[in-house]
């Protein structure tokens, strides 16, 4: 469906658009989509499709990129537009001011949880255009609970409203109602600033607009000379998928947009157009489409072996296909659950990929780093705190020894307090110095107190510049100085391993958030005020948790791996579309607690919006569509999806065996199983004479000893862990290193575990 305010009453805009990049007038067109990956995926498809495969400008934005030119001009967007960190430390703030009377057990600390929830309530209201007000205006419809709680969502809203003004700072939901008080002269001239040549618009793969999006399009519309066209996906006669469209094309007609024919359909192919009229519809016919040759579903034990098979299928497609890598996705809709066992199964068979789920700064180690040191001081040398600190590994480089302190913990029993630390440090060594009788324990000798005091004053030497109250702009200065004395940039720059780039991108985050909340704070307080430690660590620790980051794209790199909201409008020649179980794709509905009144989403507006994700991500691929999903979670069964149930009763599909797997190698270490289950010479074919990057001598030498293990398990052997006499001087030293050490209770556990 087209809908336009333009003369032009027959158009196919894809035509349109693909017409006006060949011909060089790129500056003439202005694309609007629902995401920065379609961006970014428009852009390249652009430059490919340009005359001699370059343009000067490309003119594409999501609604946010494009108010946000109009309405912050020439300023730094970066520094005028709030970040989600910057967000929560004043929402925060904002909290701890009002009369908590719903609230009333977080006054003092209220959780991260809660926290995030009342930020994606308000952001939610904004992007609506609903404002403090227009909330108190609802009071009189609630009762009770839900009465006290809409109140003091309003004045969280409104004191973080103030806040935000105060300091000249804005989110998006600002921004959409900056744009919708400007005057239609207003808005032509700060537009035509920025796309002095755009004469057609296009707004393509929404699904809905909230009403200040609304707005924004209805002043583009008004511009003279420009034509605008919003492509939206839908189907009359299938509510099933599309009524929650319903109430986003009436709002467009009610403004003067009216809809017009497709010259062609061409867009959609015959699965596409098919599944829009009959999935999830009472009417379908009851003959199924065959797609048995190109849609597969794959129902593995659970979550890890799902993955493992994906990633057999994809290795088949690179090698035996030659499919390159980056024309292959993998979605998930709760991507957060599969994360981790995507990083792992998909490294292991050497598979490239594009993860797109994000990280919290609260998860990266060298900020973690950062705050725990600077947590020793505010807690006064508690010896947790300072075993924490040191078990990150960026305190080496100062020869603090960790064992000593520990030692010391347990000998002299010191809780906390830097004086009281020294104190009854020197009065041991003192003590022991002039006394000639040898009444200790000999792990316990006076070097160790005297390690565990100078430590303790290199600690207190490192944190000397925190200890008095200092200005916003002092505390940044000192904790990236801190993060250079530690040496933190030269060890992350060292690892070579996947969490080098990720470490190395948070704490660069990490800065840019102090930066950031430096400036802001500075303009609600000024430059000259002081605050002590612990004022600092507050606004830091909820901007860690708060803070969200990834790595960066690689492009035409590898597997793209995301969620389904991510891939609307996007086209893969070979879709996995996995994690298909109910509870999961569709999620159940759990209405939002904090939002009250009319503002409530409605069961099946949520259930309808699913369903058309679900379709959207149908119409996401070109050779082959992969449905897989888990059938246990644990100790859990989990159930198949009722939408692959829907599909199913409309279309063919092939099951794909996880036994069809069985018989190849797909990975080293399915490799190296299947070696030390058969043994080298056992082996279906001779290895021995190919190359590998193993050592096969090696590898004999462990099966032999695992042999040796279970004909004899206790028998007088070193494999079964009994020590010869005849130990080499090497040996012997290393071992004798481990009377010193002192073990943690889970260290002491797995070493009980060890069946050797």
């Amino acid at each position: 469906m087209i809908l336009t305010k333009s003369k032009n009453k027959n158009i196919e805009i894809n035509s349109e658009i693909d017409k006006r990049i060949k011909d060089g007038e790129i500056p003439k067109l202005l694309l609007i989509v629902p995401t920065n990956r379609k961006v970014r995926y428009l852009k390249k498809e652009i430059i490919s499709s340009s005359p001699n495969n370059s343009v000067q400008r490309i003119n594409l934005e999501t609604i946010s990129t494009l108010s946000t030119k109009i309405v912050l001009n020439d300023s730094d967007i970066r520094r005028a537009i709030l970040s989600e960190p910057a967000s929560f430390v004043l929402l925060e703030q904002a909290f701890k001011e009002i009369d908590p009377k719903y609230f009333s057990n977080y006054k003092n600390n209220i959780p991260t949880g809660t926290l995030q929830q009342i930020k994606n309530v308000i952001s939610e209201y904004k992007r609506h255009g609903i404002t403090p007000q227009i909330l108190r205006n609802e009071f009189h419809k609630l009762i009770g609970s839900e009465k006290l709680k809409a109140e003091n969502i309003a004045d969280i809203y409104e004191a973080y409203q103030t806040k935000l003004e105060k300091i000249q700072i804005k989110e998006i939901g600002d921004i959409y109602k900056e744009i919708g008080d400007l005057s239609i002269n207003e808005f032509k001239k700060r537009f035509k600033e920025f796309y002095p040549e755009v004469n057609f618009i296009a707004a393509n793969g929404f699904d809905e607009f909230t009403q200040p999006e609304i707005n924004i399009l209805d002043l583009c519309s008004k511009i003279p000379g420009v034509d605008l066209y919003i492509h939206i996906d839908y189907q009359a006669n299938n509510d099933s998928i599309f009524f929650h469209l319903n109430n986003t094309y009436l709002k467009l007609i009610e403004r003067g947009f009216k809809i017009i024919d497709e010259k062609t359909n061409v867009s959609k192919n015959q699965f596409e157009n098919f599944i829009r009229i009959n999935l999830f519809n009472s009417k379908s016919p009851k003959n199924k489409i065959d797609y048995s040759g190109n849609i597969y579903l794959l129902a593995a034990l659970n979550k890890g072996k799902e993955i493992e098979i994906i990633s057999k299928e994809i290795k088949k497609l690179i090698i035996n296909q030659q499919v390159h890598p980056s024309q292959i996705c993998i979605a998930f809709n709760s991507i957060q659950k599969y994360s981790s066992i995507i990083r792992d199964v998909l490294s292991n068979y050497g598979i490239p990929f594009n993860l797109t789920d994000r990280f919290t700064l609260s998860s990266s180690q060298p900020v973690i780093s950062v705050i725990n040191i600077l947590e020793v001081l505010e807690n006064d040398f508690y010896y947790k705190d300072i075993l924490r600190a040191l078990n990150s590994g960026y305190l080496k480089n100062l020869n603090i020894n960790s064992t000593s302190i520990l030692k010391s913990v347990g000998s002299l029993k010191i809780i906390s307090g830097l004086r009281n630390w020294i104190d009854t440090l020197k009065d041991e060594i003192y003590i022991r110095k002039n006394n000639t009788y040898n009444e200790w324990d000999e792990l316990l000798k006076i070097e160790t107190f005297e390690d565990a005091l100078s430590s303790l004053v290199t600690i207190q030497e490192l944190l000397s510049p925190f200890e008095p109250e200092v200005t916003l702009k002092e505390f940044k200065e000192k904790v990236i100085e801190l993060i250079y004395k530690l040496e933190i940039p030269i060890k992350l720059s060292d690892d070579i391993d996947f969490n080098a780039e990720k470490n190395i991108k948070s704490l660069t985050i990490f800065i840019e958030v102090l930066e950031e909340l430096t400036d802001l704070f500075i303009s609600e307080y000024g430059s000259t005020k002081k605050f002590p430690l612990k004022f600092y660590l507050n606004y830091l620790r909820t901007a860690a948790k708060s803070t969200r980051y990834n790595i960066k794209e690689k492009p035409n790199y590898g597997v793209q791996v995301t969620s389904i909201n991510e891939i609307r409008g996007l086209k893969f020649e070979y879709l996995f579309l996995s994690g298909l179980c109910d509870g999961d794709f569709p999620t159940r509905y759990q209405p939002e607690i904090f939002f009250s009144g009319s503002f409530f989403k409605k069961e099946n507006q949520h259930q309808a919006k699913e369903r058309y994700q679900f379709y959207q991500a149908l119409c996401s691929w070109e050779k082959k569509l992969y449905l897989t999903f888990p059938l246990t979670d644990e100790k859990r069964d989990l159930v198949k999806s009722n939408y692959i149930t829907e599909l199913e009763s409309i279309v063919k599909m092939s099951t794909l065996n996880p036994e069809e797997f069985s018989n190849k190698i797909y990975s080293k270490e399915e490799f190296l199983i299947e070696i030390g289950n058969k043994g080298i010479d056992n082996f279906p074919i001779n290895i021995k004479n190919e190359e590998y990057e193993f050592d096969l001598e090696e590898i004999e030498s462990s099966i032999k000893i695992d042999k040796c293990r279970k004909k004899d398990p206790f028998g007088n052997s070193s494999f079964n862990g009994f020590i010869s006499n005849d130990l080499k001087n090497e040996a012997r030293e290393k071992l004798a290193d481990y009377r010193e050490k002192q073990f943690s209770y889970s260290q002491l556990e797995t070493y009980a575990k060890c069946p050797y």
